[in-house]
């Protein structure tokens, strides 16, 4: 039995990449608010936090590749993979935050001291588990909402179709009736010699079963077919 998490062919690799990079572009928004207090960022630390962004969109897409991979899994088993990834990916990023600013800022050169690596990897451990976290959380969302649009598109298909059949199955029961009932009519305008009207009712009733064979059930039908004029 698969979760209810589950991306559409209607939300491939494209939405998924315009998904992460609004996401990691409002997340830049957020990393500059603090600084722009203080007179704004220098370009060596704009450069980066883009670098920075561009490595999250690029880990967030792992996030994505994991939920596709694990598509066919229990929803309990999808999660445990799902956050496990999304675990893997905010190690990654707290490991290489200080060191992309220590080489962006050599590239510059200024001179930016390596800081401590273990409480450099506490703090941005903290803030990286709850972006990837949101983040999973986003992608999981907009995956439920689709797979919950194309369950109702496939409820309302196939209660059509039920209705179409039972509609198809009354007509079948109807038809046999009518068929005895102007056969009967016919019979009897034979009887009483009224020849020409029997060969119109014969006539039309040809025409009926013409048009019942080569109209669907739901189509519209003039209400004089099959009527003796």
């Amino acid at each position: 039995m698969t979760g209810s998490i589950w991306p559409t062919r209607r939300f491939g690799v494209r939405q998924a990449v315009y998904l992460t990079l609004a996401f990691w572009a409002f997340t830049f928004v957020v990393f500059q608010a603090p600084a722009l207090k203080n007179g704004g960022l220098t370009l060596w630390e704009s450069a980066g936090y883009l670098i920075i962004v561009g490595i999250g969109a690029a880990l967030s897409l792992m996030i994505y590749g994991a939920t596709l991979l694990t598509r066919a899994l229990p929803l309990s088993a999808r999660i445990i993979v799902i956050g496990a990834v999304t675990m893997v990916a905010a190690i990654l990023h707290s490991v290489l935050d200080p060191l992309i600013f220590v080489i962006s800022a050599d590239a510059f050169g200024v001179a930016a001291p390596l800081p401590p690596l273990i409480d450099a990897f506490v703090f941005n451990i903290l803030i990286y588990v709850w972006i990837f976290g949101l983040y999973a959380t986003v992608l999981g969302l907009v995956f439920t909402s689709l797979a919950m649009r194309d369950q109702e598109r496939r409820l309302a298909a196939a209660t059509a179709a039920a209705q179409e059949a039972q509609l198809a199955a009354l007509r079948f029961q109807i038809n046999p009736h009518f068929l005895f009932n102007t056969l009967n009519a016919v019979t009897s305008l034979i009887g009483s010699g009224r020849n020409v009207e029997a060969e119109t009712v014969v006539v039309r009733l040809a025409e009926f079963f013409r048009a019942s064979l080569t109209r669907g059930v739901n189509d519209l039908v003039r209400l004089g077919l099959g009527m003796p004029g």
